[in-house]
Order: C-alpha cells, then structure tokens, then sequence
C-alpha cells in the first residue's frame, strides 16, 4: 500500500482548508493533511516533525509564510509551496526565489487541479534531492580519485579508447624518467616496443593483462625491470572506453632474484661437481650472470705456510701467478682486513702511495675482491673479479651481490677443503644406510612414517619435521615429531606450487637449505612458525618423481651448509621408496591380512610381515626376537560365562597387547586365543623386558561385561633368530615350545 504524503497546511482560513480537504480526499495518492492557522504554531510542529510537502499561505495572522523558507541557506528537507490571492503574483515570484519551490493562486477554479499539482511538486522534489545528493557523491568520489591517483604508491596511467594517454600520476612519470607533460597524448598503440603495444590493443579488446618488462643489460644490470597490470574501463553495457595500467618497479626483486638464483646454482654445484676444477669453473659461469666477471679469480690462503695459491684464474693479460709467498697486493689486503674491496683504479693510486698496496700484475681500471670465510669466521680465500674497460665501473648492488656470493663460495669451497668435513660425511652416509636398512623394510604406512621420522632425528638433530606428501595441487601432513606446529586448515593442507620452497625443491629434485629464514625474502610466514631460524627441505622421490617433502625446521640458526644435507639425499630417497612401497601394499593388504574379531593381524598377515622381518634380519644381520602367547585356562573361561564374553576378552587382550607393544613391533591373532608377536631389532634380553610390560598390562585389565568385569591371565614364549634359522616358521616353533613349557612349568613366560 503507498503512503500517505504528509501535507502541512498552514492557512487561517477554515473554508479554504476544508475545500482542499474535499478536493484531495478522494485522489489516487492518498494524503495527509495537517493543518495549523498560525506560523508560531506550524513552527512548533516542524520542531518535532518533517512533511513531504508546506503549502502555505502568503499571509497569516501572525507573519508571513516566507519564515519558513529560510533554513540557514541549507537546502529545506522537504519542498515549500506559496500560496496568494489574485493580484500577489509578483510577491510570489519573489518567495521562489527566495526558495519557494512554487505558487499557486487561491482560484476555486484550481481546486480540482490541485491533487495533481501537489503530487508531482513532491516527486519532482525528490528526484532533485536525488540528483544533488547524487551529484555531490560524485564530486566527493572524484576528489578521492584524485588524491588515490597522485599519491599512489605505484605508476598510475589512463588511455583513451584509441590508446592515447590522457592522464599519469607523479610516481610513472619518475619511473619512466619522463615528464608528466611528453607522456600525456602519447600513442601507445603506436610505441616502438611491440609488447606494450600489444597489451595496450588487448586491454582495449577487454582483456586483462599482467606482465614483467626486463630493461636490464646482462650481466650489468643496468636499466629496469617492470611490473605491469593492465585493465579495460568499461561502462555497464560492456563498452571499452579505455585503460588503465599499473607499473611497478621491480628491478631490485628481479636482481635479487637473479643472486638467489645464482647462489642456490653455486651451492647445487657442490653437490654436482666431481672436481675442484670443475667445481671452480661452474662458479665462474654463475658468476658471470649477474656480475662483469670476465676476469676473475680465486685465492686460497694457507696460513701454516702464508703462502698463496690461485686453483683458478681467468685473466685477459697476465697468466696465473702460481703459489707465491703472501705479499701486498689487493688480494692480500682483503685477506689481512677481512673485508670486501673495491678499487678503482684511483684508490689503487692512493693506498700505492700510503705504503698500504703493492701494484702486482697489469694495473686494471676497477677491482672487486671479497673475502671467504669459514665457518668460524676465519678468512681462507678470495674471490676476485676485475676490469680493463674504463667504461666499466662496479657499482654499490654489485659490491653487495659480490659480498653474497663469497659467502656462498666459501661455504663450497670448504666442502672440498676440509677433509673433518668429508669424514662426516662418510660416517654420515654410513649412519643413514644403516638407518634406511631398517625403514625399507616395513610396509605398515604409519611405521614408515614413524620410522623416517625417529631415525632421521638420529641423523640430524632437528626441532620439528613434516612429513607432506603431493596430493594434485595440494600438499598434505601425514606425520609430525618435534614441537608442535599450528594445526590451521592452511599449514595442514596447501597448495605446494603456492611456496617457493616446495616449488624450488621439486623443479629442482634436490634439497633446498635456508640457513636463515628472516633474511628469505620468499619464505611464507604462518602464524605460530615465527620461532624458525634454519630451514631444510628434501625431496621424497620414486623413480625421478618427487611425491612430497621432508620438511625440517630449527629454532637456531645452523652452522651448516648443502653439504650437509646432500648425503641425506640417500636417506630421502629410500624413504621416499619406503612410502610408496607402503602405500602400495596397504591398498592391496589392507583387507586381507586383518583379524576381523580384534583389528589387529590374522595368521595370513602374520606370515606375510614376519617373512619379511625374518628375511630382513638375515639379509642385514639384524636381531629379531618373535613371542608366543595364548590366555590361560581359556576354554573354561568361555564354558562359564559364554562365547560372546570370551570374545570380549579376546578383543580388550589384542587391544592391550596392541598398546603396550613399540609401533613398529607386529602383533597378530594367530588362532582361537593365541597371540604371535614379531619384536624387530630386538634381541632376547629386550624381548624379555617386553614380556614383563606386557604381563603387568595384563594383570591390570579388566573386561567388562552385562553382570560384572572379568579378568584373563597370559603365558609367554620368547625366543630370538639364531644363525641356524632358515625360515620364519623355525622361529615361531621354538617360540611355540618355549610357551608350551612355560605352561607345563606354571611360570608366565619360558626363553627358547
């Protein structure tokens, strides 16, 4: 239903008043008229309330009707009609524009006219409310525009529909190193460089377009490198009137880009190079790409002899000095301060004349050396590049990508120095082989996972590590050890490709080490992760298919580099193998080898698992002990208090057993109330230690039931793999003899 409109009538006259009652009862739009005989007492009634539409007349008793146009020159709420006699026209033009918004003459001829006129002033006032209210909206979001357009932080531009450039923000303008004037009315479907005439034409066809622009010069990098978002401006009838384009500079992220990409290339060439020559002519071609290295070198000191060698050395004029005695050239000023220098060929005139240098060789134009250090921070080397050109000067982004990268050599280089470090790694490797002979061998998922974690703790002492396994896009944590990470859906489930370290680890198979995440510009950062300094990632691969990641995580920073990590490359691999193999089995076993009563394994399971930890202990030469049990007395038990209450019991023993046994141990149901369990890695002296647990967990079970709680009894026989061994069964007999004495004995378990 419409509402009303609320008409103030403000008249002395009540015949004129009643007329307009009658003439407006019976219209279309209904109304409401209030009505006040004086000026004080309409004033009083606006005080509290607001009509659609005053109609007044132009002289009442106690003033004129113009009071109520005045509104301290702010726009009245609602529209005023002045009403005169015959004659007032003139006085009435002069309410209008005093802010009437119209006059009607009191004519009886009107009256039949009046509902009509009266509705249409209130539409007609509403759509100019609307209007200004819309208009001033407009110019308020058109300041605000303007204000986001100049003091973007980035490179604002708009194009008209032909590709001409119709306004530019102050940052685009320095980022071109243009005025704002010479790119206004530019045409950039005419531009020389097809690329951005090209984005340009397909903003204009409403395409949306992001791309980066790479100005720089190899191997200077000189110039920008840019960013740019391109979008239609389209009218709600999908017309393209135009385009905007966002520009960023990102010259310092592609540099940096390109010396992380360098220094993950030198630290992934260790672990590739078979020599030190080949080692050292790899880091040379890495260099190259982000340094004017044409000429370089590197130094090795021996401070037993304070002599120095140069294993590599590239130089356009003068041949490798060979292993000479320390001196005072600038490779030995950078070995004695320890620090990076850079020399131009004006300070080595200045530090020649101070006494501080020797000029040894061709003098060169610009020199760069920087320092490598061992771990301790001792100074061993050098890495040195230098220049003939005059043109070529070294800047202040290459002096600290210089620095980066000698850090990055110095690591490497040590691998290949220190012969501690190469028995590390062999007692390393021979740490891992021993650790991966165990984990090969299971094929319950959860134990590989388990196992990979426990024996990859006694190799690396991490604080916490994940196992992920690729599903699709996504990454999913199977298993966890260490300190507890944050359990939010976004750090157990992910989209790996999302990560760089995930990415960079599976383009690259190879472990991926971040000595220190703060200084990573790429590392994510979840909530709850702020307590990690040292980060290690490795590849878990099945035929040169990388299926997830070890993921390791350390609160303290690592002294340690890739060769570290690179011999646990083994371990990743088979652990890797492990999973699948795993997986695989489970998948086909999974419903075949269970004991449907108890959960745990049926004799079939049993036969298959424990020939496969029999024949991994004799293959590795690895204890194995297995336990024969059965309850005590049972067929009495099920004679007294039923079928139906012995398979309770049988159930809560399974369960008891199950839980007090170690996670890799194997337990089965070998038939009506015996048990068999198969203890890998464990010799007698352990299995007897288990029987004891297991006992004592026994004595404390208690098997409910409808009228009351039962408890069962157990006896034990434990034997472990001896050389004459030939077969799995061999060993389960002697554990069966030994329970059959233990039983004849009245003793809770016998040794075989």
């Amino acid at each position: 239903m419409t509402s009303p409109i609320v008409l103030l009538v403000v008249e002395d006259d009540p015949d004129h008043v009643e007329l307009l009652r009658r003439a407006l009862a019976s219209h279309r739009c209904p109304f409401e008229i209030v009505w006040m005989d004086t000026v004080r007492a309409a004033q009083q009634w606006l005080a509290q309330n607001t009509p659609d539409l005053l109609l007044t007349d132009l002289y009442l008793p106690d003033g004129s009707g113009k009071v109520f146009l005045q509104n301290n020159e702010n726009l009245l709420p609602y529209p005023v009609i002045i009403q005169t006699a015959h004659g007032d026209e003139q006085k009435a033009v002069e309410m209008i524009k005093a802010g009437a918004f119209d006059y009607l003459p009191k004519r009886f001829d009107l009256f039949r006219e009046l509902p009509y006129v009266l509705e249409h002033a209130v539409e007609e006032w509403r759509h100019q409310r609307e209007r200004q209210e819309m208009e001033a909206r407009l110019q308020a979001g058109q300041s605000i525009f303007q204000a986001i357009f100049e003091n973007a932080p980035v490179g604002l531009l708009y194009f008209d529909e032909k590709g001409v450039v119709q306004a530019v923000n102050p940052q685009l303008a320095h980022l071109v190193g243009m005025p704002s004037e010479a790119l206004l009315g530019l045409e950039l479907l005419n531009v020389p460089y097809e690329p951005i005439a090209s984005a340009v034409q397909r903003a204009l066809e409403g395409e949306k377009i992001s791309q980066q622009v790479d100005f720089r010069i190899q191997p200077y990098q000189r110039g920008l490198a840019i960013r740019s978002h391109l979008s239609p401006v389209q009218l709600p009838d999908g017309r393209v009137i135009g385009g905007v384009a966002i520009l960023e500079d990102i010259t310092a992220e592609k540099n940096d880009q390109d010396l992380q990409q360098a220094l993950f290339e030198i630290a992934s060439l260790a672990n590739q190079a078979r020599t030190a020559e080949s080692l050292y002519a790899g880091i040379h071609q890495i260099v190259r790409k982000v340094l004017p290295a044409e000429n370089f070198y590197i130094a090795l000191w021996d401070r037993k002899t304070r002599r120095l060698s140069f294993p590599y050395w590239v130089d356009q004029y003068d041949p490798n000095p060979g292993v000479v005695p320390l001196a005072k050239g600038l490779t030995e000023y950078v070995l004695r301060s320890g620090r990076t220098l850079l020399a131009e060929n004006e300070l080595c005139e200045e530090m020649e004349k101070r006494g501080e240098i020797d000029r040894l060789g061709t003098p060169s134009e610009a020199w760069l050396g920087a320092p490598l250090k061992d771990r301790a921070g001792r100074v061993f080397g050098a890495v040195v590049i230098q220049s003939y050109d005059p043109q070529v000067r070294y800047n202040l982004h290459q002096v600290n990508v210089m620095e980066y990268i000698a850090i990055q050599i110095g690591q490497v280089l040590q691998r290949f120095q220190t012969e501690e470090k190469e028995r590390y790694q062999r007692k390393l490797a021979e740490a891992i082989l021993d650790a991966t002979t165990v984990l090969t061998q299971s094929l319950d998922v959860e134990q590989v996972f388990q196992r990979i974690l426990h024996h990859l703790y006694n190799l690396i002492r991490y604080d916490n590590c994940r196992i992920t396994l690729i599903e699709g896009e996504w990454v999913q944590v199977v298993a966890e050890k260490g300190i507890p990470l944050p359990q939010t859906e976004e750090t157990q489930k992910m989209r790996w490709r999302d990560f760089a370290t995930f990415s960079q680890i599976y383009n690259s198979g190879s472990p991926l080490l971040i000595p220190n995440v703060q200084e990573y510009p790429k590392w994510v950062r979840f909530r709850g992760l702020e307590w990690i300094r040292t980060y290690l990632g490795l590849p878990l691969t099945v035929k040169g298919r990388v299926i997830g990641f070890l993921n390791l995580a350390f609160r303290n920073i690592l002294d340690m580099d890739l060769a570290h990590a690179r011999p646990l490359m083994a371990f990743a691999n088979l652990a890797g193998q492990a999973i699948e193999n795993a997986r695989l089995y489970q998948q086909a076993q999974e419903l075949a080898i269970h004991d449907e009563l108890t959960g745990i394994y049926n004799r079939r399971g049993l036969n298959i698992l424990a020939q496969r930890e029999f024949e991994r202990s004799v293959r590795y030469q690895r204890p194995l002990s297995a336990l024969f049990s059965d309850i005590d007395a049972f067929k009495a038990f099920n004679d007294r208090y039923s079928y139906a209450v012995g398979d309770q019991v049988l159930k809560g023993v399974a369960g008891c057993l199950k839980s007090n046994l170690r996670e890799f141990d194997v337990l089965a149901r070998f038939g009506g109330d015996e048990f068999v369990a198969v203890l890998p890695e464990a010799q007698e002296k352990e299995a007897v230690s288990i029987v004891h647990r297991l006992n004592h967990a026994i004595q404390t079970l208690r098997v409910p039931y409808n009228e009351g709680e039962v408890s069962v009894s157990l006896s034990f026989g434990v034997t472990q793999r001896v050389e004459s061994d030939r077969s799995w069964d061999e060993l389960l007999d002697r554990a069966s003899e030994a329970l059959r004495r233990a039983k004849q004995a009245g003793i809770p378990f016998a040794v075989a």
